[in-house]
């Protein structure tokens, strides 16, 4: 027998002994023993084998893997019939940029401060997901107080089981109107400024430097000390101390 045959015996060889490639979809962030042999006791079906393949994505695991985690968690593969090989899918839904503009546009929404409305929410295209993943939260740039249209991306994130599943970037459009760009106080307002000192609040007066608006951080002056700090504007006639005193 020639080399190339004997290798081609010792793999169908190995292929025979192995067996048929047994295939499980799951639909959570983690695969564990139970996903794989359903007649496994509690002990050794909760057994972690890792993280889930992406959504439409597999992952294959030999016999040897299984019993190496099984003994790895101090318990015994003996008496278990486990597969040869195993192909771990994840299970996946495809979500349409219209029906994924629909979930992102009120999360993004209510975000906006008064004066600045969301124009559009256009994802570039379809969102493969896990069929139980949820939208985790929507972050974007701060919109600068400037009027007219701002064009930005907003960062969406998915997570299933608790864990972060898919991050996409869906590029959006907001409106600045001019009650968004008009200042909340002027500058020379005097405002109540407070700060807290171990657990004991302190509350004194304060002169606004310039014209802001509520959320802002901004420079005042003390009135008793004359000493400039940096201050959060928490509503027109109060903020808060941002530096130690």
């Amino acid at each position: 027998m020639n080399l190339r045959a004997f290798s081609l015996a010792i793999l169908l060889s190995a292929a025979a002994l192995a067996g048929p490639e047994s295939k499980v979809t799951v639909s959570r962030s983690r695969i564990v023993v139970g996903d794989i042999l359903d007649r496994a006791n509690l002990l050794v079906a909760s057994i972690d084998l890792g993280p889930a393949p992406a959504p439409g994505g597999s992952r294959v695991f030999s016999r040897d893997d299984i019993e190496l985690a099984i003994r790895r968690s101090g318990q015994s593969p003996q008496g278990l019939v486990i597969p040869g090989i195993v192909r771990v899918e994840s299970a996946s839904v495809r979500t349409s940029a219209a029906d994924l503009a629909s979930v992102l546009r009120p999360e993004i929404a209510k975000q906006l401060s008064t004066g600045i409305s969301l124009v559009k929410v256009e994802p570039m295209g379809e969102l493969v997901l896990p069929p139980r993943a949820r939208l985790h939260g929507v972050t974007f740039p701060k919109v600068p107080r400037i009027r007219g249209n701002f064009q930005t991306a907003a960062m969406a994130e998915f997570s299933l089981d608790g864990a972060i599943v898919a991050r996409i970037a869906v590029p959006i459009t907001m409106m600045v109107a001019d009650e968004a760009v008009r200042a909340d106080t002027v500058r020379g307002t005097r405002i109540a400024l407070t700060s807290d000192v171990g657990n004991v609040q302190i509350t004194t007066s304060a002169v606004l430097l310039s014209d802001a608006r509520i959320g802002d951080t901004i420079s005042a002056q003390v009135t008793s000390t004359n000493r400039v700090v940096r201050v959060r504007l928490s509503r027109p006639d109060l903020a808060q101390l941002v530096e130690g005193p």
